[in-house]
């Protein structure tokens, strides 16, 4: 795999401001805008991402003043500083990413419900994907999942993992917005073939 070196340096900082208790600058570039920022953190927390090669810090955002996930790709530079922080002692990590399918936490729960082919079961229930996952046969043999998240867009990755043998039931906005992905797709496809 390719060594992206400013990935590496952010990765070093952070985890050593982690480890040490010291905060961490850095130039953090948007996700949703073409800008890139300087910004201080404070790392409580270092979480691999689950779906691909990847990390997080969960920490103190002084931009934010409060605690968010910071995307380790997305910082074009980090330098640790000399400034030092203490760790809350009533932040929990587990209790914080409780509510997140990855690592996008928030108090607003919304319920997720999904219907698997019967060709899928089998596969999906060899994994217990959450802890409060509901998992509910149907009479053609698929199932329905059910879970409970705070931010169900950060599922988008997963679900467009198993193709056409799921469909988004709820939330409207997820199911709408995974339509229109779908139609662009065939677009795409159909505009290949001309």
């Amino acid at each position: 795999r390719k060594v992206r070196r400013e990935y590496v340096a952010a990765l070093e900082a952070m985890t050593q401001g982690w480890a040490e208790g010291r905060k961490v600058r850095l130039r953090y570039r948007s996700y949703t805008k073409d800008e890139t920022t300087e910004r201080m953190i404070a790392p409580y927390f270092i979480e691999p991402s689950r779906n691909g090669p990847g990390a997080y810090a969960i920490g103190y955002a002084s931009w934010f003043e409060t605690v968010r996930t910071v995307k380790l790709e997305r910082i074009r530079w980090a330098e640790l500083t000399t400034t030092p922080f203490a760790v809350p002692a009533d932040f929990d990590v587990g209790a914080l990413l409780g509510s997140a399918w990855g690592v996008m936490f928030g108090e607003e729960m919304q319920e997720v419900r999904l219907r698997f082919a019967p060709s899928a079961r089998r596969r999906l229930g060899e994994t217990v994907w959450r802890r409060d996952e509901v998992i509910e046969e149907l009479p053609d043999g698929g199932c329905r999942y059910t879970v409970r998240v705070a931010h169900p867009l950060e599922m988008k990755w997963w679900i467009r993992s198993w193709g056409p043998e799921v469909v988004v039931e709820a939330p409207d906005s997820l199911r709408k917005e995974m339509a229109a992905e779908a139609e662009q797709l065939a677009e795409m496809y159909q505009k290949g073939e001309e």
